[in-house]
């Protein structure tokens, strides 16, 4: 998701992954499951399948870790702000703990095009010899719109298929 607040001294643009579940909404999704699950496998080590319970606990286990992994990296953000001297990028979980600074003279948004249609553009902010990365976790619209507020922004924007603009 991007989103921009400008005025005549600054713009800032914050870039955050589309989230379609809070963590307290995941943790309430595995006190469902979880239980079900466990219960199935029960229900069949009764019966006699006995070996059934070790996969279970292990496919618990792997879907609390894993929906944890998910949920807590759908909190990254990075904020890029822009003013006349300078462009701060700043990239973490929830509270952003990267801070870049470039001289805004000479850094510009250089826009690699993917060798298929459908494929993503992938969006670096250059000056000089630094080369960093940004909005990785966003979707396509969300990397075009990034694209078109830094445009706004004055950054010069450079494409790797420039018949392709």
């Amino acid at each position: 998701m991007v989103t921009v607040h400008a005025d005549t001294q600054e713009t800032v643009i914050v870039l955050t992954p589309n989230r379609s579940a809070s963590w307290s909404q995941t943790k309430i999704l595995l006190w469902i499951l979880c239980p079900f699950v466990l219960l199935v496998a029960l229900a069949w080590s009764l019966s006699g399948a006995w070996l059934i319970l070790p996969f279970a606990g292990l496919e618990v286990g792997l879907l609390s870790y894993l929906m944890y992994r998910v949920s807590q990296q759908s909190y990254r953000r990075e904020v890029i702000t822009i003013t006349a001297n300078d462009i701060r990028v700043q990239q973490g979980l929830r509270y952003p703990n990267r801070l870049w600074r470039l001289p805004v003279p000479d850094t510009y948004l250089h826009v690699a095009q993917g060798a298929l249609h459908h494929d993503l553009p992938d969006l670096t902010l250059s000056a000089g010899q630094i080369r960093l990365p940004i909005g990785r976790f966003l979707n396509q619209p969300d990397r075009l719109e990034t694209r078109q507020q830094l445009a706004q922004a004055g950054l010069m924007v450079c494409c790797n298929r420039w018949w392709q603009q």
